[in-house]
């Protein structure tokens, strides 16, 4: 069984945590021009601004990631 690389403490690497953080981002995106489309009632849309928001706040917390690790890198 392959491993791969291991950090300290169970941390994400800079490489990993850049990707989730742009495939969360896109994530945000597409939830967000579905919200636009027409055919939901008011609490259905209201569920998919707050799934956006979701979306945005996890690319966020993968990018501060990404950043600590860029950081501390060099």
């Amino acid at each position: 069984m392959m491993e791969g690389k291991r950090l300290p403490g169970g941390r994400l690497p800079a490489t990993a945590a850049l990707a989730l953080a742009i495939t969360s981002a896109v994530c945000a995106l597409a939830t967000g021009l579905l919200t636009l489309g027409g055919g939901m009632t008011g609490l259905q849309r209201g569920i998919q601004l707050a799934v956006t928001a979701l979306w945005l706040v996890l690319s966020g917390c993968y990018w501060f990631r990404f950043a600590q690790a860029r950081r501390s890198r060099g």
